[in-house]
């Protein structure tokens, strides 16, 4: 008994090194996105129509969330580098159609938006400026996006009535962001606004119910640098 007590002991003395090890220059992140709302309707009915939606729409920012995980893999006197792993999550309530068919849908009504959720794996990488104990500092991040669901409500429905849903794994978008940040004892805290915007076309939204032609040219690439304006607030915690 005394020796499996030693063992233990040491086992665990081991494995709380190595987790003090490995959360050390390691920190978790929440931030908060707003953003202007993508509002291009393109050649969608008629002028009257698309004037209208755009009339009637009561949101005028889109949200977006993140949740992450960064250590630091470099440290030097004037600057850091930090990557890690994290969660995402964009509101769309912008109440434009969108296509039933590509959420595996036969019939075609016309559907608006009530909410529109897109769920991503983050793999966010920083680098930071002058980030010191204490004081102001300048970062600056760079966040590519892994989507894996869609989740869209219909305007005219109640809440968890007619929620369509789909998994797709694929490169979603990424941001760029420039930040100025200060830190605190334990917290630190950044304001940031995004620089630029490289997306692939979200072929929910963005697709042919939009246009009069058969193949207009928009359709015609996978990707775009759209970049409405979009501001991001994080707070931050180190581990140790």
């Amino acid at each position: 008994m005394k020796h499996l007590t030693l063992l233990l002991f040491f086992w665990g003395c081991v494995h709380l090194s190595f987790a003090q090890k490995i959360l050390q220059n390691t920190e978790i992140q929440f931030g908060i996105g707003m953003s202007a709302q993508d509002k291009r309707l393109f050649e969608y009915s008629n002028a009257t129509v698309r004037q209208e939606i755009l009339d009637n729409e009561k949101q005028l920012i889109d949200f977006n969330y993140r949740i992450a995980i960064q250590k630091k893999w470099l440290d030097t006197r004037f600057f850091d580098i930090k990557a890690g792993l994290g969660y995402a999550l964009s509101i769309n309530r912008f109440s434009r159609p969108y296509s039933l068919a590509y959420f595996g849908k036969s019939e075609k009504p016309v559907v608006h938006i009530k909410r529109y959720n897109k769920h991503s794996i983050q793999i966010p990488l920083s680098i930071e400026l002058f980030r010191r104990t204490k004081g102001i500092y300048m970062d600056m991040s760079v966040l590519p996006n892994i989507g894996f669901m869609k989740n869209v409500r219909d305007k005219s429905r109640g809440y968890g009535l007619g929620d369509e849903s789909k998994i797709v794994i694929n490169f979603d978008n990424l941001e760029i962001i420039p930040s100025l940040g200060f830190q605190g004892k334990k917290y630190h805290f950044t304001l940031g606004y995004r620089l630029s915007y490289f997306s692939q076309k979200d072929k929910a939204i963005l697709n042919h119910d939009l246009f009069d032609t058969n193949n207009p040219v928009f359709l015609q690439t996978k990707y775009e640098w759209y970049n409405p304006n979009k501001l991001w607030l994080t707070v931050g915690c180190r581990f140790r």
